[in-house]
């Protein structure tokens, strides 16, 4: 038998050093939203190419522009120094480079439609070469813009005229895309060397940027005051994944902390605490190690579960703990064979409960449902099997005397008559003030960060002083391969051009010019070789006109550009790294399929339900995804309706079967789910009256109350038919049990209160306030409604108590 042992424990702590091996954690924001959705199909593509996933962005602000642009540029040497970096942009990347510049510039030609491109060449030609500088000598001579005068100074050919929109798309917004109006704030990129994306890497690579930024400050040659801000995708992930990690610790380390300090100020018995303590811990690990293996990445959200699992798994230690006070006569193994059937169908039903959740849309609720599940029917078994015997020689029995049981006995005893007129005017209340007010729902994304987030305000911070286009929509069209892409970026314009025609659209750019057109290139790398054969000519004729041969690196540098396309088989794509950088903000590619980005304005008289029809119809015909923060509400609406209909209904069956299996009882099963309801009337209640909101982290407290539900009820209405109705006797054992297991979950939610990420921070009050009623219900105004049920069903089961 011992061999057998041993053996078991073996290959227990296999299976647990495998699910710890397993374990990652996800921290990552777009994971927290619901599966399933155009509009968040569209955000985590954004994301993932082109929301510069591996960029940092860092603005530097004095009053001084001069001393503004010294430091930008002694940052930037600094962090390529450093090794941190595989890329530091602070200025255009087309600034002092004519090569880089004239790629670009050749690419555009080279991608424009073969009659565009033949006119061109055309021009080159003996018999028009020498009209053609003419021309741009002229409009030099003639202008009144001086960039266009010191742009032509150096394009003889005029083959910038066509860069307009190209600039347009490398800016973003504004003249300069890298500072303020009067010079005073810069911005600069700065791309990690670990191509690895994650939390972990990037809070790692964050805080060593943070640390070269300390370091370099003190070596500026001035003291104006400076303001140094960090934002940008490895910031904001680096940001609410510690928040969220902190958060979900102090959860679970408050609950458990609260149950320790509640247990000793009850029961004053040091081995039963530790035993307990050391029991939660157990049941903590195996169920991490299970879900690892079950679900491999863990989501940071569900690891809330350790709050919710702790509370019940308390319940169970502490429900054990009570009875054998109570019959100090009685064998450990008497006590829990008396009990177990309680605690069995309390976890079979809680545990059936949390599994329906499995069917949510969002995966911190489905991971936190499976998790809480499987750790319920774990710690139901291991609390059965190893509490009782092992501290049974160090309970006290409970006895009848004493100040604090005569207090206790006092609070215990509330009559049948007085709790149903608690109920009464409960529930007359709580409909009044449901009646004039109900909780306002926030299908917002804002909880799901931090309540006051650095990289947020360096964000708006940059939105307000240089530009940008956050709440705009958005418009990802993707095919396999650049034709495809370039047919379907067709038909989408056709119908944004209707629906600017319509009003619902006041604008919409798409990257046409630069996308590559596999046809228009294929025709064009002749008139490239003819255009090439022309440069010694063009050089010539140049130079007679009165440019120096310094004038004409734009010019070489484009012909070069067109001689390495003519030798290129397949589809040309710019190689240079300005170019790319360019590309990175409206071209991706996504496990294979090819990407391009466009941006809509929509129309000031336009509305969400337009502009998702809108999305409906680009999507149908062409694959297109419409997206923006603006319109998530909208979607999440859908989906959290959806919700109601996927998870509530089966949860509700599956209680329902459960309920009936263990009380085989219609009217116990009824006082389940009254308590239930009962219990959420209340809570809604009070979220009115203190302004709470439903929002999408706070939602998770539904399943916890009803898991704590059904788990109380079932362990009240077990005692009342132990105990043949004696409600103070039932109070005093189980409710005593309940009751404090419910004051420590609470208090350890309740902590919960004062973190830094909003949605947690609304998840503890919530969590916190219904654990509270939750267990108030069940343990004082239940017995009352048993009581009243078995005496109305004319049942045999109730004995006057004595």
């Amino acid at each position: 038998m011992k061999r057998t042992h041993i053996w078991i424990a073996f290959v227990a702590l296999i299976g647990l050093g495998l699910g710890f091996a397993r374990l990652q954690i996800d921290v990552d924001v777009f994971n927290l939203l619901p599966a399933g959705s155009r509009m968040v199909d569209g955000l985590k593509l954004f994301q993932r190419n082109f929301g510069s996933t591996q960029e940092l962005i860092i603005s530097l602000r004095t009053a001084d522009p001069e001393k503004t642009a010294q430091a930008t540029r002694s940052l930037a040497e600094e962090l390529k120094r450093s090794g941190l970096t595989s890329r530091v942009i602070w200025r255009s990347p087309f600034h002092g480079d004519p090569a880089q510049l004239a790629e670009l510039l050749a690419y555009s030609w080279y991608n424009q439609p073969p009659e565009k491109f033949e006119a061109l060449v055309r021009k080159l030609q003996a018999g028009r070469l020498a009209g053609t500088i003419g021309e741009t000598i002229e409009r030099m001579a003639t202008s009144l813009q001086p960039q266009e005068v010191a742009r032509l100074s150096y394009d003889p050919l005029a083959l910038s005229d066509l860069a307009a929109s190209m600039s347009t798309l490398a800016a973003g917004a504004g003249s300069d895309p890298f500072a303020s109006g009067d010079g005073t704030f810069r911005i600069m990129f700065v791309s990690a060397v670990d191509e690895t994306a994650g939390f972990w890497t990037y809070r790692r690579w964050v805080a060593k940027v943070s640390e070269t930024i300390a370091t370099w400050k003190p070596s500026l040659p001035f003291d104006n005051p400076m303001t140094i801000r960090i934002t940008g995708n490895p910031a904001f992930v680096s940001e609410t994944g510690s928040s969220l990690m902190k958060d979900i610790l102090l959860a679970a380390v408050g609950t458990l902390l609260m149950v320790a300090g509640l247990f000793w100020v009850v029961h004053r018995r040091w081995i039963p605490l530790a035993w307990l303590v050391a029991l939660l811990v157990l049941v903590l690990t195996i169920t991490v190690s299970l879900g690892s293996l079950i679900l491999g990445t863990l989501n940071a959200v569900s690891l809330g579960f350790a709050a919710i699992l702790m509370g019940l798994a308390a319940d169970y230690a502490l429900i054990l703990y009570q009875e054998f006070r109570a019959a100090p006569g009685d064998s450990p193994i008497r006590t829990r064979n008396t009990v177990a059937p309680s605690i069995l169908w309390a976890a079979l039903t809680t545990a059936g409960a949390f599994f329906m959740i499995g069917l949510s849309s969002l995966p911190g609720l489905t991971q936190l449902g499976i998790l809480v599940g499987v750790g319920i029917l774990v710690a139901a078994g291991i609390m059965l099997t190893a509490f009782l015997p092992a501290i049974a020689g160090r309970v006290r029995p409970d006895t009848a005397n004493g100040a604090e049981t005569r207090w206790i006995t006092g609070v215990m005893s509330l009559g049948s008559r007085t709790a149903w007129v608690i109920t009464i005017l409960a529930a007359v209340v709580c409909l009044a003030v449901l009646v004039g007010r109900l909780p306002a729902v926030d299908y917002g994304t804002r909880n799901l960060g931090p309540k006051e987030s650095s990289a947020m305000a360096a964000l708006q911070e940059i939105q307000r002083d240089i530009g940008g286009h956050d709440d705009d929509l958005w418009l990802i069209v993707e095919g396999a391969d650049e034709g495809d892409v370039a047919h379907r970026m067709i038909s989408t314009g056709r119908m944004l051009d209707r629906s600017v025609d319509e009003k619902l659209l006041a604008g919409y750019s798409m990257p046409e010019a630069l996308w590559p057109r596999p046809d228009a290139q294929q025709m064009n790398r002749n008139h490239a070789r003819l255009a090439v054969a022309r440069l010694p000519a063009v050089t010539e004729a140049a130079v007679r006109a009165g440019y120096m041969t310094e004038s004409l690196v734009l010019t070489e540098h484009a012909f070069a550009a067109w001689k390495r396309f003519s030798e290129t088989d397949g589809v040309v794509w710019p190689s240079h790294p300005g170019s790319k950088w360019v590309f990175e903000k409206f071209a991706g590619n996504d496990s294979g399929r090819l990407l391009v980005l466009g941006r809509l304005e929509a129309a000031p008289t336009s509305n969400p339900a337009g502009l998702q029809e809108l999305a409906g119809r680009i999507y149908t015909e062409t694959g297109g995804l419409v997206f923006g923060w603006s319109l998530l509400s909208e979607s999440l609406l859908e989906i959290m309706a959806r919700d109601i209909r996927r998870v509530l209904i089966p949860m509700g069956v599956v209680l329902l079967l459960l309920l009936g299996a263990a009380f085989r009882n219609a009217g116990e099963v009824t006082l389940s789910i009254v308590t239930l309801g009962f219990s959420l009337l209340c809570l809604m209640s009070i979220m009115a009256l203190a302004g709470w909101s439903w929002n999408l982290m706070n939602v998770m407290a539904l399943p916890l109350l009803f898991g704590a539900g059904v788990d109380y009820s079932i362990h009240i209405q077990f005692a009342m038919r132990r105990y043949r109705g004696d409600m103070a006797r039932v109070r005093r054992t189980v409710g005593r049990a309940i009751l404090l297991c419910g004051a420590s979950t609470a208090a350890g939610f309740g902590s919960l209160g004062l973190a830094s990420n909003a949605g947690l921070a609304s998840l503890g009050r919530v969590c916190a306030a219904g654990i509270i009623i939750t267990s108030l219900i069940a343990v004082f105004l239940l017995p009352a409604w048993w009581q009243t049920l078995q005496r109305k069903t004319h049942n045999q089961i109730i004995l006057e108590a004595p």
